[in-house]
C-alpha cells in the first residue's frame, strides 16, 4: 500500500469520525463534562489551597502585629501614669482604647483558633487596665459597661482555646472581672475552678488563682485590736498640772477598742453603689504568652 493509499484511509477515518462525533458527545455528555470538571477542579484546587493558606498567614501576621500594638500602647499608658501626666495618661488611653476596639473587632477573622484566643485575652487586657489607670472619676455605668465588654472577650477566649494556657488565662481574666465588680463569691468559684482543674496543673496559673483566693478571703477576715493599758496611778513620771491620766485612757469610740468594719478592710475595688468611681490599680492576669 502506497504513501498515497493510506493517505486516503485516514482521511476517510477522520471525516467518519466527524460526522459521528456530534452523536457520540450527545449520548456521552454526562461522563465528558464530569471528567472535564474534575480535570479542572485538580488543577485548580492547589491554586486556591495556596492563596487561601496565603491570606491566613497575611491575616495573622496583621493580628500579630495588632497584638503588638497593643502592647506598645499598655507601655505607653504605664509610663506616662508613673510620670504623673495628666494629659500624657488621657492620650496614651484613648489610643489604647481604640487599639484595643479595633483588635477585638479582628479577632475572629483570623481563622487561627489559638490566635483568636490570645488576641480576646490582650483585647480585655488592655480594656481593664485603661480603667485602672485612667486619671479621675469614672462613671459606675462606663465600668460596668467596660468590664462587661472585657468579661465577654474572656469567654470568647475560653470558648476558642485548645490549649491549656490559653483556656487558664480566660479564666483568670474571667475571675478578675468578677472580682472587680464587687462579685466575691462568683470571683472565688472561678479561681477554686481554676486551682482544681487537672488540665490546668501544669500552667501557672492556678497558682496566680491561689493568690487571688487568699486575697479574698484575708479580706473576708475580721481584725481585734487588744484595748490599750490604763494608766497606773502610781507610775515614776509627773504628769502636768493641767492633765489628768484619764486624758490618756482609750478612747471607748476608738478603732483601737472597736474591730474595724468590713469595709474598711476591703481593697479598692470599684464602687458600684456610688454615682461615679475612682478605680485604683488592682493586680491582673499575667501577660505571659503561651509558648
Amino acid at each position: 500500500m502506497d504513501a498515497k493509499h493510506r493517505h486516503e484511509l485516514k482521511t476517510n477515518e477522520l471525516a467518519d469520525w466527524l460526522a459521528h462525533a456530534p452523536d457520540y458527545l450527545k449520548r456521552n455528555a454526562s461522563t465528558i463534562i464530569g471528567i472535564a470538571l474534575i480535570l479542572i477542579g485538580l488543577i485548580t484546587w492547589p491554586m486556591f489551597s495556596r492563596m487561601r493558606q496565603q491570606r491566613e498567614i497575611a491575616k495573622a501576621a496583621s493580628i500579630t502585629e495588632m497584638i503588638q500594638s497593643l502592647e506598645a500602647d499598655v507601655y505607653r499608658v504605664l509610663q506616662a501614669a508613673d510620670q504623673e501626666e495628666g494629659g500624657s495618661v488621657e492620650e496614651a488611653s484613648n489610643a489604647l482604647l481604640v487599639s484595643a476596639n479595633a483588635l477585638l473587632d479582628q479577632a475572629d477573622q483570623t481563622g487561627n483558633p489559638d490566635l483568636e484566643a490570645l488576641a480576646q485575652i490582650k483585647a480585655a487586657q488592655a480594656l481593664r487596665t485603661e480603667l485602672h489607670l485612667r486619671p479621675g472619676l469614672i462613671d459606675v455605668e462606663e465600668v460596668h459597661s467596660r468590664i462587661e465588654q472585657a468579661r465577654q472577650a474572656y469567654e470568647k477566649a475560653l470558648a476558642a482555646a485548645t490549649t491549656p494556657t490559653l483556656k487558664a488565662m480566660a479564666t483568670l481574666g474571667l475571675g478578675l472581672c468578677a472580682e472587680e465588680l464587687g462579685q466575691r463569691d462568683q470571683a472565688a468559684e472561678i479561681y477554686q475552678q481554676l486551682i482544681d482543674a487537672p488540665e490546668f496543673a501544669a500552667t501557672l496559673f492556678p497558682a496566680k488563682a491561689r493568690q487571688r483566693l487568699a486575697a479574698l478571703n484575708e479580706n473576708l477576715e475580721t481584725f481585734a485590736f487588744a484595748p490599750a493599758p490604763a494608766a497606773a496611778a502610781d507610775e515614776d513620771f509627773l504628769m502636768p498640772n493641767n492633765m489628768s491620766n484619764d486624758m490618756f485612757q482609750a478612747d471607748p469610740g476608738s478603732v483601737f477598742q472597736t474591730p474595724p468594719s468590713l469595709d474598711s478592710l476591703t481593697p479598692a475595688m470599684p464602687d458600684l453603689g456610688a454615682d461615679a468611681v475612682s478605680l485604683p490599680t488592682a493586680e491582673s492576669e499575667p501577660d505571659s504568652e503561651p509558648n
